[in-house]
């Protein structure tokens, strides 16, 4: 556990600097399902977990590319349906970094906005995490499995994967996304954005072409 506080305290100077200096970018709290934890070996055990949550910032390179950070952590505790004083918890802190292709706004561009998905934005993204994982378990007895009587340990852990999300602005500040795929600490992730960009909106904001008399497309 001195080791999640002390990357805690580490980590988290160096997140606010390299944000708070952007001048156009998105922050979004979410929360992920279909954890990727193993709960067929817990038979016998009740289950008490708390989803991963995460705040993610993401800036604009220009319309069609993004990247960010994430921040998130998630809890699983397994407790013997016998011997309630038998239990596996692990605390896991997740680290990430992503980039996105917003291909919604590139669609609209080569097809010379005839195909339109207004508020919608629609975007792959490729995330890479870190998660760290403190796992304590507690056993009183070892003829049911080979666990030690106490056991307390930190890892480290690396993925990486790819995410379908879009987003859906209610306004021009702010938004709710869905996402679907490996890149984040769950497989499904649903949270909302709010866009603090002083200069200009996320998405472009495109104008109707006006129509010249006599003129066929």
């Amino acid at each position: 556990m001195k080791r999640l506080i002390i990357i805690l305290l580490v980590f988290i100077p160096v997140f606010l600097h390299a944000q708070t200096k952007r001048d156009s970018f998105l922050i979004s709290p979410r929360i992920s399902f279909a954890d990727f934890s193993n709960k067929s070996q817990w038979e016998g055990y009740s289950m008490n977990k708390i989803p991963p949550l995460a705040f993610q910032v993401e800036r604009f390179i220009n319309d069609y590319f993004t990247y960010g950070v994430l921040l998130g952590f998630y809890r699983n505790k397994y407790t013997n349906d016998t011997l309630s004083t038998n239990f596996h918890r692990d605390f896991n802190i997740g680290f990430g970094a992503l980039a996105s292709f917003h291909y919604g706004n590139w669609l609209e561009e080569i097809t010379n906005k005839r195909v339109r998905f207004n508020d919608f934005d629609l975007y792959v993204t490729l995330g890479l995490n870190w998660v760290v994982t403190n796992t304590t378990i507690r056993e009183n007895y070892h003829h049911q499995n080979e666990l030690p009587e106490k056991y307390d340990d930190t890892t480290v852990d690396f993925s990486f994967g790819p995410i379908a999300g879009v987003r859906y602005y209610i306004t021009d500040a702010f938004a709710m996304n869905f996402e679907f795929g490996t890149g984040n600490l769950g497989l499904v992730t649903m949270g909302v954005s709010w866009n603090l960009s002083r200069d200009r909106k996320p998405r472009p904001e495109y104008k109707p072409e006006k129509l010249i008399p006599g003129d066929v497309n």
